[in-house]
């Protein structure tokens, strides 16, 4: 730094009148410009320490003048300083900013608008892109008010605008983001919170600032996760952990929290920041999952047993028919108890299909079907067996009432929810209401129920007036074989095998509740886009239609072939039997022509029954093919007709049922114009 001159002691003129002399003058000439010089030294140091240049443009004769740092600036050596810069300027000048520069100045000159501004220069030692900041005052004339100079000040802001572009940039991704941010003070107190708090709580930032988070807190959440999270953040730690918390209008949802302690130069914690994200619906799925796992894993129980059981059904149910329709008279003494024993063998036959149903494994055939009349069964039959002190009252407003479904299922969704409203009003009494309505789901709705599309559904809602169910068992409800029924008087399969019938429709089940005034469940189902109408006709067992066809029955079961081959030799069929898939495919081969039909079980020793009816229709396509299962979990419906089978069925089936379905493919059979005369073997075994 140039240090101030000092002034020179000089003797003082005798009289001040007297001229000073040249020495005089030219001392004080050269004192001045030392004075000046220091001062112009004192400038250009302060402008490099504070990287900040001034400029001067003579508007009239279009010269620029730049002081020292302007040219560091600029990245050029200081010249001369009546060096015109104008064209150094113009040269440096990022091209893509001259037309604003020029246009800034055009106003301050003209309209007196205040210059200053940002542009980009490309310095001259080291060709890098710099961005500078001028800021300048026009002088005008005292008399005209022309412009006569402007005077200014420059200063490279690169470093500046390269943060500030970063904070905009961060302050963006804030505001942008799904998760919520919230920023505290280090005695917790709100001071900052991004719009995805509002969106997901419902609180705007002027409602939360200086406020707790503990706004929130449902009371839902441990007080365990509270107390390890401070210990942790106490510690100077990042904590993550999950809340059940609430929004501003009461609703709950979870969500998944990270919070890390901010730390001064002093490494104190002076705030927190903690960034949560709303999983609600990932939890929610993620539960379906484990659900839709726990069902899988039982569904492979009942269907390891299935098949088994099922045997066993047939023999016993098919026996009791057998004696029944051809063995004794319908006044005879023992029908009664036998009637008793056959309905319990159906029984036994519907609790199999209840388990299969609820873990996705019993596949009924799906028809277009009006809801109405179900709902209107339901209800009579429900009306009968109510106790005095529960009142059922049934709404029906659907104008459109048409879902794909089968009638067995649907009558059982129904009979398993007013069962349970019933039960839950043993004790007091109450109201049973049953609503049946058409309802839009529209995406917003949907989304919140991943697992249904926007479109028209049948809304069926059973409400009651009873007990209520607990929060604490309210997420086990579903399970199978969970009830809250004494035992002996429920199996806990009753809303699980509802909950099933309804997902395989393409639906979806929901329930609300509140302890000490009753619960309500919804049933959604897609409604179809039409209008028919369906007809059910009983099935006349006393007629059974007979034949004379030659029938080959396969299974691995001894006393159900043997039953099938008993009965559908009285009813006038040719009928020979093998016990597994081998042993027929052997004797398909030495006759190929000799049988009309094959019925042949799924599981069994050797060849499947698939495998076996691939064989058939390679050797004699001819051959009509049933094949019946108790549990198959690899191969629908559509996948056995597509072989060239004709029909398939789940075991068991009733006897007349089983004698109408080989009835029915044989004419078919025979209709098609595919079969011929061939001679009669009579009944065989192998």
């Amino acid at each position: 730094m140039t240090k101030s001159p000092q002034a020179k002691e000089t003797a003082a003129p005798a009289d001040k009148s007297e001229k000073p002399s040249y020495e005089e003058l030219l001392e004080r000439a050269i004192r001045a410009e030392e004075k000046c010089l220091f001062y112009q030294t004192r400038l250009d140091e302060t402008q490099r320490i504070a990287r900040i240049g001034d400029w001067e443009w003579d508007i009239k004769n279009q010269h620029l003048y730049w002081s020292k740092e302007t040219y560091n600036l600029f990245g050029l050596k200081p010249g001369p300083e009546d060096r015109n810069n104008y064209e150094a300027f113009i040269t440096a000048l990022h091209l893509h900013d001259l037309e604003r520069v020029t246009e800034s100045t055009r106003k301050a000159l003209r309209h007196r608008e205040l210059y200053a501004l940002d542009f980009r220069i490309i310095r001259a030692d080291n060709g890098k892109e710099r961005i500078l900041h001028s800021q300048a005052d026009v002088v005008r004339s005292p008399d005209s008010g022309r412009p006569l100079r402007m005077i200014g000040t420059i200063q490279d802001v690169t470093s500046q605008r390269q943060s500030l572009q970063k904070l905009e940039l961060l302050q963006c991704a804030i505001n942008q983001a799904n998760e919520t941010i919230v920023i505290t003070d280090r005695d917790a107190n709100i001071i900052y919170a991004n719009p995805a708090f509002e969106r997901i709580t419902g609180y705007s930032l002027e409602e939360v600032v200086g406020q707790n988070p503990r706004i929130l807190q449902s009371g839902k959440t441990e007080p365990e996760v509270f107390k390890n999270m401070w210990q942790t953040l106490v510690a100077k730690k990042n904590w993550r952990g999950y809340f059940y918390n609430k929004r501003k209008n009461g609703s709950l949802y979870e969500e998944e929290v990270s919070i890390s302690p901010l730390l001064d130069n002093e490494r104190k914690i002076s705030h927190y920041v903690a960034v949560k994200r709303d999983v609600s619906n990932e939890n929610q799925l993620r539960r379906q999952l484990q659900q839709a796992q726990k069902m899988e894993a039982i569904g492979t129980l009942a269907g390891g047993i299935a098949h088994d059981f099922n045997n066993i059904l047939t023999i016993l149910i098919g026996n009791l028919e057998l004696v029944m329709m051809f063995e004794l008279e319908e006044n005879h003494p023992a029908m009664k108890g036998l009637d008793k024993a056959l309905a319990a063998g159906q029984r036994a036959k519907d609790l199999v299909n209840q388990i299969l149903t609820f873990s996705h494994r019993q596949a009924d055939d799906l028809q277009p079907l009006k809801t109405t009349p179900i709902i209107k069964e339901a209800v009579k039959l429900i009306t009968a067996s109510l106790p005095a002190t529960i009142e059922i009252n049934a709404i029906i407003n659907a104008t459109n009432d048409m879902v794909l479904a089968a009638p067995g299922p649907l009558h059982q969704v129904l009979i398993n929810l007013c069962t349970n409203a019933t039960h839950a009003m043993l004790n007091k009494g109450g109201k049973l209401e049953i609503k049946l309505a058409n309802r839009n789901l529209d995406e917003s709705i949907s989304n919140r129920m991943p697992s249904l599309e926007p479109g028209e559904y049948i809304e069926l809602k059973v409400g009651d007036t009873g007990s209520g169910i607990a929060p604490e068992i309210a997420d086990k409800i579903f399970d199978p074989y969970f009830t809250t029924k004494p035992i002996g008087q429920g199996s806990g399969l009753g809303l699980a095998t509802v909950q099933s019938i309804v997902q395989k429709l393409g639906g979806e089940i929901l329930f609300e509740s509140e302890v000490g005034r009753g619960s309500e469940f919804t049933v959604l189902l897609p409604a179809l886009d039409y209008r028919t109408s369906i007809t059910n006709s009983l099935t006349d067992i006393t007629r059974l239609p007979t034949g004379s066809e030659s029938l080959l029955l396969v299974d691995d079961e001894k006393d159900i072939v043997e039953l099938n081959q008993q009965t559908l030799e009285k009813l006038g069929y040719y009928v020979s039997i093998c016990s597994n898939g081998d042993a027929a495919l052997k004797l398909i081969k030495r006759n190929l022509n000799q049988f009309d039909l094959v019925l042949t079980d799924m599981t069994m020793p050797g060849i499947s029954g698939v495998q076996l009816a691939r064989e058939i229709v390679k050797l004699n396509p001819e051959i009509a093919i049933i094949v019946g299962t108790g549990y198959s979990d690899t191969i629908d419906r559509e996948e056995i007709l597509a072989m060239g089978i004709k029909e398939f069925y789940h075991k068991p089936l009733s006897t007349d049922r089983l004698i109408r379905l080989i009835r029915k493919v044989l004419d078919e059979k025979n209709q098609s114009g595919k079969n011929d005369s061939r001679p009669r073997s009579p009944s065989g075994r192998s």
